[in-house]
């Protein structure tokens, strides 16, 4: 019958699949890139300074997966959130910056890793009449970077965005009040 072909031809397909993967498996898995880790770095970084943000980012993630101990790869974990911001990947972004702050809480990168939290969560922020949830979620995360970080330079900025955030919500605390 016309079902059991359907199966069979569905089984078969799915044998072959998995028979492919074991063999690239067997391998070495293909492509191999011979290049030192400070060159794929170099690579990603331009991919990311071009706009090309999702290039960069597979660059930069497998950056990372492959050589987890060089001393660049938070600042690498930096620009693969900044990747995902590039894209408009706000809660993938936010998981990177967190990444960064938990694995290398001394870095360089650690308070523009927070304002950039704080602003995913800002991109995200809808008009006053909807729900505000990720404007607390900004307001949250701005007023912990201007604690743990008040000698940032990004500090007046953070400032000014907490300002619109709090305007926000005030205004919607108003708008429902005229209901």
């Amino acid at each position: 019958t016309d079902e059991e072909n359907m199966k069979l031809r569905t089984i078969t397909v799915l044998i072959l699949i998995v028979a492919v993967l074991f063999l690239l498996s067997c391998t070495g898995g293909g492509f191999k890139d011979k290049s030192s880790p400070r060159e794929q770095f170099d690579h990603a970084l331009k991919l990311y300074n071009k706009n090309k943000h999702f290039k960069a980012q597979m660059a930069f993630q497998r950056l990372i997966y492959s050589f987890p101990g060089q001393s660049y790869i938070d600042t690498a974990q930096y620009y693969l959130g900044m990747s995902f911001q590039g894209m408009h990947h706000y809660p993938e972004a936010v998981g990177e910056f967190r990444r960064l702050l938990a694995a290398y809480p001394t870095s360089d990168f650690a308070d523009d890793a927070q304002y950039q939290i704080a602003m995913s969560y800002y991109r995200q922020s809808p008009k006053y009449y909807h729900d505000q949830t990720e404007t607390i979620d900004a307001i949250d995360e701005f007023s912990m970077f201007l604690s743990r970080y008040p000698r940032s330079p990004l500090k007046e900025e953070a400032q000014l965005r907490l300002n619109e955030l709090y305007d926000k919500l005030a205004r919607k605390l108003y708008k429902n009040g005229e209901l």
